[in-house]
């Protein structure tokens, strides 16, 4: 749906139309996720964009024929379509293909229009229409019996959307996440890297396989896969601090600061993640005090945060900086969670000869 225009979204949803059919009125498979590509989106003509497309003709002109001799019916159709109309991503792009429960509303219509045709065979039938009935409640309250406890929690969820959607990206995601919790990488890397081919663009899903790399100590391929992330949110400073804090590892020194460079391009206010991600890079270069302005930058903006002024002392130590580390360890013990670190960096401080 991005950057399609009110063409090119009708173009992707039109087959989705087939699926509104499907969900309304014969509701026998049901998913819990509707994403690519378990549901294909694609701005261009196909079989089942042309099926679509003759359904939402077809609907329209039942509407038209039936608007003096049946009005309920086109007030039906008329509503399904009004209410489709709002999720259906052509007038206001949601970001969401298609999800059940978007369609209670649009359900509505749906069972007006069965009421008014079981009122028309009842008039020619009425045994068969009861019996018709019946089988359809039945059908319905086993349907819903069977399907209610899916929803229960997350053990429940999850495992069904991925029984529910194979082929979806957030299904494949969703599976690489159970794999990780039974200790199976190897597995988990796989689903994860089946989830980018589904939907190359997930920025959560790169994030994910980065960690697990990282994990793994595969750093080179952790910064590869965290510097994605940063190219699809646009420049987040939490996935470029990641990314060359990846690369770092790896021995990629360079690259590290090539990272930095672009990403303070893009943010050159220098958040938080910016500003430690330089730090590191000045460290790995030997550069222990611009290191140290850095470090203490991000101790001044959080001077409340014992993490800061701990990392603040400890390349001070190293740039043999005494007035920067006394200053850092006096901070700690004015901080409540600052005593531990204060005395670890104390005996670090005397054998550097640094007194009060």
């Amino acid at each position: 749906l991005e950057d399609q225009g009110l063409a090119g979204r009708t173009m992707v949803m039109l087959p989705i139309v087939l699926r509104y059919a499907m969900l309304l009125f014969f509701p026998a498979r049901l998913s819990v996720e509707y994403s690519p590509q378990f549901v294909a989106a694609r701005a261009e003509w196909s079989l089942a964009a042309v099926a679509g497309a003759a359904v939402v003709g077809a609907a329209a002109g039942a509407a038209l024929a039936a608007r003096r001799r049946s009005p309920a019916v086109t007030v039906s159709l008329a509503w399904i379509g009004a209410t489709l109309l709002i999720v259906a991503n052509i007038l206001v792009p949601t970001g969401i293909l298609l999800a059940e429960r978007t369609l209670y509303l649009p359900s509505v219509g749906a069972a007006l229009l069965l009421g008014i045709s079981w009122h028309a065979a009842h008039r020619r039938a009425p045994a068969v229409a009861y019996a018709c009935l019946g089988v359809l409640l039945a059908a319905g309250a086993a349907r819903t019996m069977t399907r209610n406890p899916i929803w229960r929690d997350d053990t429940t969820y999850y495992p069904a959307m991925v029984r529910d959607a194979p082929g979806s990206f957030r299904a494949y995601w969703t599976a690489a996440e159970l794999a990780r919790q039974r200790g199976d990488l190897k597995e988990s890397e796989r689903l994860l890297r089946s989830a980018l081919q589904a939907h190359p663009l997930a920025w959560a899903v790169w994030q994910d396989l980065g960690k697990l790399l990282y994990f793994e100590g595969r750093f080179a391929e952790a910064g590869d896969a965290f510097w994605a992330a940063w190219r699809i949110t646009g420049g987040s400073a939490f996935q470029a601090q990641r990314a060359i804090a990846s690369n770092l590892q790896a021995g990629r020194a360079d690259t590290a600061e090539a990272l930095l460079a672009r990403a303070r391009a893009v943010r050159p206010g220098m958040p938080l993640e910016l500003l430690l991600a330089a730090s590191d890079v000045a460290l790995a270069r030997g550069e222990y005090l611009r290191s140290m302005t850095f470090r203490r930058q991000a101790a001044w903006s959080f001077p409340d945060s014992a993490r800061f002024w701990s990392l603040t002392a400890a390349v001070a130590l190293r740039a043999g900086n005494c007035p920067e580390v006394l200053h850092s360890i006096g901070r700690l013990r004015a901080l409540p969670d600052g005593a531990a670190p204060a005395a670890r960096l104390d005996s670090a401080a005397r054998g550097l000869r640094c007194a009060p």
